[in-house]
């Protein structure tokens, strides 16, 4: 998707495509959690960056982009450096201007216009679905947005504003609505979560936690979603269905 595809390269390639980097050529690319990405890809991206310059899969053609990239992550980059998981190279070239945007807690007046916009993307988003009447905040279910800490910050709101809307069978959502919705949220935050608490003085299997985790909130996620797996994905924070779809294979869960 970064940087293209020739016609016949592999299979569902059945046309010539540009990437990311040749269809903003001239203008600016937005590179989300770009701390996430493999090893491997950061070695083509520097290369895209440093040299202005791409190949297609498939191709052996260099074909020259110019485009300004602008970069997001929750991770410290020094960090994952150090540790080995980001390139020293290419952090470099892409910490130019950084820009550190503080917590949401630290940030209480971005509160209101944050969730009044969230809740208007998931009525429009939303309107056409069977079923489905457009939602507005009591007075007592936005005190609780208001107040909460938000450690997931943006992320965490943006969630629980969705699984509010679908708890609500109102047009207005309720207290006991928005209390049931930031529930999990509070219960994944909480110091004496029994998940963060184990005693490991005996060895166990994080792998096997991690996995028991991830299968408990997948299959809630379906529950509350009815088996809609567009809004499932919404509600776990994935950015694609795909994502969820993967997930569910994986861990042989079923719709």
């Amino acid at each position: 998707e970064f940087f293209g595809h020739k016609k016949g390269s592999f299979t569902g390639a059945d046309s010539n495509r540009k990437g990311y980097f040749e269809e903003a050529d001239g203008g600016t690319l937005f590179l989300d959690e770009i701390g996430d990405l493999p090893l491997n890809f950061q070695v083509k991206l520097l290369r895209a960056l440093q040299e202005g310059e791409i190949k297609r899969i498939g191709e052996n053609t260099i074909r020259s982009v110019d485009v300004r990239v602008i970069s997001a992550t929750n991770k410290n980059l020094s960090t994952e450096v150090v540790e080995g998981r980001f390139r020293e190279d290419l952090y470099y070239r892409l910490n130019v201007w950084p820009l550190t945007l503080p917590p949401l807690r630290d940030r209480k007046g971005d509160l209101g216009p944050l969730l009044e916009n969230f809740l208007d993307q998931i009525n429009q988003e939303s309107i056409g679905d069977p079923g489905y009447t457009a939602k507005i905040f009591s007075p007592a279910s936005k005190n609780i947005l208001l107040t909460h800490s938000w450690p997931g910050n943006v992320r965490e709101l943006q969630s629980v504003i969705r699984r509010a809307t679908l708890f609500a069978d109102q047009p207005k959502i309720s207290k006991e609505n928005m209390q049931d919705a930031i529930r999990p949220s509070v219960n994944n935050f909480a110091g004496n979560d029994p998940t963060l608490n184990r005693d490991i003085s005996d060895g166990f299997d994080l792998e096997g936690l991690v996995d028991e985790v991830k299968i408990n909130y997948l299959k809630k996620a379906i529950k509350l979603a009815h088996g809609n797996i567009g809004e499932a994905s919404e509600v776990l924070g994935y950015k694609n269905y795909q994502t969820l779809q993967y997930a569910l294979e994986k861990y042989n869960i079923e719709l």
